[in-house]
């Protein structure tokens, strides 16, 4: 019997509104064990004489299978609150997906089959975006610790395994220290300078947490509003202090979420896994998969860029600090730099940048986007009316090329109650071609907080 479960189905585009806590596990679990199965045939049948078709673009086809059940789990969990069961399912998800990876990753079979693919003849004969392909999986396996002793790669599980759990409790403690602090203000004026946009979420999170005026919570958004444009400077140092020492031994909730001693850990296991992979530090093990060569090049462009804006940047301190006096600041905080340059930026050019965005509406704003792309790209943007949606105000775009579809955008507007405070962009699909030839994909994007001043939620 077919199953019913929403991510095992086949889909151009997610089943997003059929998606529920008891459909995740058992995907993820199904879809693993559906690749173990398949890779063992794959082996199989390459380990003679492999070719791109039934070996890359293959084992290809699985990892996408994973990485599109798991990609919609993660959007789901971004854009709205679904509750603990959900929160632990998908930690469930991604520690099995992890496992898998790196039991994937420590297949030696697999790693011989590509080894003898670049080896062959045929290689020679592979453009250079697949001789690319081939040299980046088989350069992901060494660093994976393939090719080291037995021994070796227990150890190096072990590190990986020290890794992931030091990261997640850093995550888990910066988010501790973001709920435990706020700051309740029962006199509006304190929030003098902020839009009425800010000022009514505030309101709302007051309301919510059963108390009358507004309250201030760590977050992103909110910091950039307070540091930018409040004009109470001592709030401004109150919110400054709270954000920049979250979970360290200093500000209002010193020592109590800590990540400093995790901190430490964390640098020493990630040295241990560059030096048993046969580099110098962490840093020259991660910029294999950069554009930089080096480190020594990575510092030279960063003294570079800094000699470069110095000049600038002393000029424009001077401009701050002398505008600053006139506003009666005799010594310039931290505090107080992101609101003298708005309000420096203000004097010279009035209120126009200020509310910028008020010239800028979202329809309008949205076409103008899609026929510069249009323009640009020489491609085909047409937004779709019926779909599947997470919400209601979700948009959908798809693009065409000479005819054809090759992908989809997302947009999901406004900041909601239980989404994330930021805005930001996923890929859902990642753009291949199947072996035979056709082309897929699609991605989402988020932008919640970039629209929220000048666009409220219907």
């Amino acid at each position: 019997m077919p199953s019913t479960n929403p991510l095992l189905q086949q889909w151009s585009l997610p089943p997003w509104s059929t998606v529920r806590v008891e459909h995740l596990l058992p995907a993820i679990e199904k879809i693993i064990a559906d690749n173990r199965l398949t890779l063992c045939a794959i082996i199989v049948s390459q380990s003679a004489h492999p070719n791109w078709d039934d070996l890359v673009l293959a084992v290809d086809e699985t990892d996408a299978r994973l990485d599109e059940a798991m990609d919609v789990i993660r959007i789901l969990g971004t854009v709205k609150r679904h509750g603990d069961a959900w929160l632990e399912a998908v930690a469930t998800c991604e520690g099995i997906s992890a496992q898998y990876t790196t039991e994937k990753m420590s297949n030696v079979a697999l790693f011989r089959g590509y080894q003898a693919l670049a080896q062959s003849p045929a290689s020679e004969l592979f453009d250079p975006s697949r001789k690319t392909v081939l040299n980046k999986i088989l350069r992901k396996f060494r660093r994976s610790g393939i090719e080291l002793a037995d021994v070796q790669q227990q150890e190096l599980a072990l590190l990986d395994s020290d890794i992931e759990a030091l990261e997640g409790v850093f995550l888990t403690q910066l988010h501790l220290a973001n709920v435990s602090w706020s700051k309740r203000i029962d006199d509006v004026k304190q929030l003098n300078g902020l839009s009425p946009d800010i000022q009514d979420r505030l309101a709302l999170s007051a309301q919510q947490a059963g108390h009358d005026g507004w309250r201030l919570q760590l977050d992103e958004a909110t910091y950039n509003q307070v540091m930018t444009y409040a004009e109470d400077r001592a709030l401004r140092e109150a919110y400054f202090f709270a954000y920049t020492t979250r979970a360290s031994d200093q500000g209002p909730n010193a020592n109590q979420f800590d990540n400093a001693p995790l901190l430490q850990q964390l640098l020493a296991k990630r040295h241990q896994k560059a030096l048993l992979l046969g580099y110098e530090n962490y840093a020259q093990f991660i910029l294999m998969d950069r554009m930089a060569e080096s480190t020594d090049q990575v510092k030279q462009f960063l003294l570079r860029q800094i000699a470069l804006a110095t000049p600038a940047f002393e000029q424009e301190t001077k401009a701050i600090k002398d505008f600053a006096i006139t506003q009666g600041v005799l010594q310039v905080q931290p505090w107080d730099h992101e609101f003298l340059v708005a309000k420096l930026r203000e004097y010279k050019y009035g209120s126009t940048l200020k509310n910028l965005r008020n010239f800028f509406p979202l329809n309008g704003t949205l076409r103008k986007v899609c026929s510069f792309s249009e323009r640009m790209f020489s491609i085909r943007i047409d937004e779709q009316e019926v779909f599947e949606r997470w919400h209601d105000s979700v948009r959908l775009f798809e693009i065409g090329e000479q005819g054809r579809v090759i992908g989809y955008i997302y947009i999901d507007p406004y900041r909601r109650t239980g989404g994330s405070d930021f805005a930001g962009t996923s890929t859902l699909r990642n753009r291949r071609r199947n072996a035979a030839e056709t082309p897929k994909g699609a991605c989402h994007c988020r932008s919640p907080c970039f629209m929220e001043t000048s666009h409220k939620a219907p």
